[in-house]
């Protein structure tokens, strides 16, 4: 429902006086900042009304609508606080998805020839590579895309 609003407030910001009668030149100004602000906090507060977001969102983003929100926060404020509360919200619903991903895995060359001079006297090394995964591709697990 509070979705719906998104409309009304952006007529309000382009158009202070639409569908009202202001009395005081300044409540224009108030009318419109309060429409902006609303534009910019709504998908912040729509994001915290869902009970389980990822589950009910998955599927409805393209990986590149990831990408270019990731890239818009940098620059945007609200974006940013969005992207923290989503980021959280991800953190504490699936810890998983944060971990580092594997890159390679092999065993341990103790000399960087290929010989193992104690053969399988003690259990075999192994060095594995990760990397740490970005945030866009902890969005695109988070949200199936």
């Amino acid at each position: 429902m509070q979705a719906k609003i998104y409309v009304a407030a952006s007529k309000a910001a382009e158009n202070p006086a639409i569908g009202v009668t202001i009395n005081n030149p300044a409540a224009s100004h108030v009318i419109k900042d309060c429409a902006m602000i609303t534009m910019k906090c709504l998908p912040l507060y729509v994001f915290a009304e869902y009970k389980d977001p990822f589950k009910e969102l998955a599927g409805k983003f393209a990986k590149q609508d990831i990408v270019d929100f990731v890239e818009r926060s940098k620059t945007d404020t609200v974006l940013d606080l969005l992207l923290t509360a989503i980021l959280a919200k991800a953190q504490k619903e699936m810890p998983n998805i944060f971990k580092p991903t594997k890159v390679a895995e092999a065993p341990l060359n103790v000399l960087g020839d290929g010989i193992d001079p104690y053969g399988g006297y003690y259990s075999e090394q192994v060095v594995v590579e990760t990397k740490e995964r970005s945030v866009e591709e902890i969005l695109q697990e988070a949200f199936k895309c």
